[in-house]
Parts: C-alpha cells; sequence; structure tokens
C-alpha cells in the first residue's frame, strides 16, 4: 500500500473516531430490541421496595424497637440519609458503593414516603403526621447521633414540594441542624430528573429499538431550569451542593438505561432511582460524598 493510501486510511479512521465520539450519545443505545417489554413493570422487576426498604427503615418510626434492631448499625461512622422516597431511593447506591469502596460506614435512613426535610405544620407526610412533627423528631435523633454526614434529598415538584421559595425551605433545617451536630458534614441533592408519565412508559410509546442513551421525550423540562436556579444559587461556605442533573443529563437531555439494557432503566417510574441507577449515581460522587475516589 503506497504511502497515500495508508495516509487515506489513517485519515478516514480519525474521521469515524471524531464521528463517533460526536455523535455516540444519539445512537440508538437500548440493546433488548428482541426482547418483549410490554409486561416490564420496573419497581417489580427490579425489586424496588425491598432494595429501599419500604417498611423495614423506611417509613418507619425512628422511636420504634424495628428501626432500633435493623436501622442503626454498630460502626463509628454515620451517614443519615435525611428526605422522602427520592432519597430512599439512594440507600442501595449508598450501601453497594460503600462497601465496594471499603468505606466502613453505616447508612441510617430517616426517609418517609411524602416527607421533604421541611419544618411545616400545615402538610403532612403520608403516614399523617405533619412534616414539622417528623422532621423535629429526625433532628433530634441526629443531634443524639452527631453522623460524620447528612445527605438531604426530595422531590422537589413533589405534592409536599413547590416553587423554589418552598425548597429552600432546606435552609432552616440546615441552620436547626448546624445548632445540634455543628461538625457533621452537610450535603443537598438537587431535584431528581422526571419522565411524564413513567420512564418505561416512555420506552414503551417509541419502541425500545427507538430509545436513545440520553433522551428528552418524555423529560420534565421545567426541572431542569430548577436544577440551574439552585446551582447557582449561593449556598452556605459549608454546604455542598449535588446536582443529580449534572450526574444524570448532558445537553438537556437524560440517560435512559446504566448499561443499555432494561435491567437498568434508570428510575422505576417517574423520577425514584433504580438501584443500578442510585449505584451509578453515587459511584460518580465519590469524593463529593465521602472525599474517595
Amino acid at each position: 500500500m503506497g504511502i497515500k493510501n495508508i495516509t487515506a486510511v489513517y485519515i478516514f479512521i480519525l474521521f469515524i473516531s471524531f464521528f463517533m465520539s460526536a455523535f455516540k450519545d444519539n445512537y440508538i443505545y437500548v440493546h433488548w430490541l428482541d426482547d418483549d417489554i410490554s409486561n416490564f413493570e420496573p419497581k417489580k422487576a427490579l425489586d424496588y421496595k425491598a432494595k429501599i426498604r419500604v417498611g423495614v427503615c423506611h417509613g418507619v418510626d425512628i422511636d420504634s424497637q424495628q428501626f432500633k434492631d435493623n436501622c442503626v448499625g454498630s460502626e463509628n461512622r454515620k451517614l443519615v440519609l435525611w428526605g422522602d422516597s427520592f432519597a430512599a431511593s439512594l440507600y442501595p447506591g449508598l450501601s453497594v458503593i460503600s462497601k465496594q469502596k471499603k468505606i466502613n460506614v453505616d447508612i441510617i435512613q430517616l426517609t418517609d414516603f411524602n416527607a421533604p426535610p421541611f419544618f411545616d405544620a400545615n402538610n403532612k407526610a403520608n403516614n399523617g403526621s405533619t412534616l414539622e412533627f417528623i422532621n423535629q423528631k429526625k433532628l433530634a435523633y441526629v443531634g443524639h447521633l452527631q453522623p460524620e454526614i447528612v445527605l438531604f434529598a426530595w422531590m422537589y415538584n413533589g405534592k409536599n414540594g413547590g416553587n423554589n421559595e418552598r425548597n429552600l425551605s432546606i435552609i432552616q433545617t440546615i441552620d436547626a441542624l448546624r445548632r445540634v451536630s455543628p461538625s457533621t458534614k452537610i450535603i443537598v441533592l438537587g431535584p431528581f430528573p422526571i419522565w411524564v408519565p413513567t420512564l418505561i412508559h416512555i420506552f414503551k410509546k417509541y419502541g425500545a429499538k427507538n430509545i436513545n442513551k440520553y433522551e428528552d421525550r418524555g423529560l420534565h423540562k421545567g426541572l431542569l431550569k430548577r436544577d440551574k436556579f439552585f446551582s447557582s444559587y449561593i449556598w452556605p461556605e459549608d454546604i455542598t451542593y449535588l446536582s443529580v442533573f449534572s450526574t444524570f443529563c448532558r445537553n438537556e437531555k437524560c440517560l435512559t438505561s446504566v448499561d443499555g439494557s432494561v435491567q437498568t432503566i434508570t428510575t422505576v417510574d417517574f423520577g425514584h432511582l433504580s438501584h443500578p441507577a442510585a449505584k451509578y449515581f453515587i459511584s460518580k460522587n465519590l469524593k463529593a460524598i465521602w472525599g474517595a475516589n
């Protein structure tokens, strides 16, 4: 082969490599093309309730024997997950990745359905208690525990969430936490991507073979704006804000599957993370959470 031919082949390979790199996120990504997903139910198939420990540690009274026997642990290092079921969906990722990285820490769930971490006497969680009552109990528990880390997460546009001003109620909770546990590292997660009506519905509507790695069809665009607001908000110096959108999304499109299979779909419904997505998120944010790589 002559020099000119070799040069031409080399240039062609470089062009293809650039093209693949530049456009790979727009290629058809989902690889279960021949699978029938018409009856696939993510929550059931991925054992979602068991993964987030519903009735074991999620949605359980922290004063109960059930909580004391199953949800506290014995490690010196403690990370408290405080919030609603969106927060609870992070538990599988925190638990698995900490073990994989040999981070000896107890992950303690202070999570309840529809219970964002606000001191609100006018709205109630699913268990019938006001947010004020629930979160004051959690505050007292954290004050006694003195954990290394508290990670706040909730559904920003949920029935007990609301507009930006409403979600900034977290500042009041942070101030209260600072008073009872001044050495605790505080992490606030931003809004999670939301799919309308659900991500699996989008798969079924457009067909698995037509789903891209990053999608905007069905994505709640209003939360992109909300994430930008909270990402640019001037948080207190000792607060770590983690943008969930920054991990899962790019160019206003969000990840649909961790590895291209239905078993790693990123949400089990409209926004709760699947356990593969929770592991993905935690692995990408190890340094911000634990100061580890």
